[in-house]
């Protein structure tokens, strides 16, 4: 991803895929603060995602009640840096 911030969410769709920022999670940003919506989740993880699906150097903003939203019958991906502020 280039440098921005971007008011939207994402759905993995349980694809194998990586999403990485091109300058880091200082200068890439996802805020869920859609101004129709309001707030929401900012990443869903409920298409069975493993180990091959990676976020990487965003910082993710204005989630309600959760920055990310996981199918709870399965542990969390492990797909996420120490970035998560």
């Amino acid at each position: 991803m280039a440098p921005g911030t971007y008011i939207e969410q994402i759905a993995i769709l349980g694809k194998a895929i990586t999403v990485t920022s091109s300058h880091g999670a200082e200068s890439t940003v996802i805020n869920a603060r859609n101004p129709l919506y309001h707030y929401g989740t900012v990443v869903y993880l409920t298409g069975g995602e493993g180990n091959d699906s990676i976020l990487e150097g965003i910082t993710l903003i204005n989630g309600n009640g959760t920055l990310i939203e996981w199918d709870s019958s399965r542990p969390p991906p492990p797909l996420f840096d120490d970035k998560i502020p």
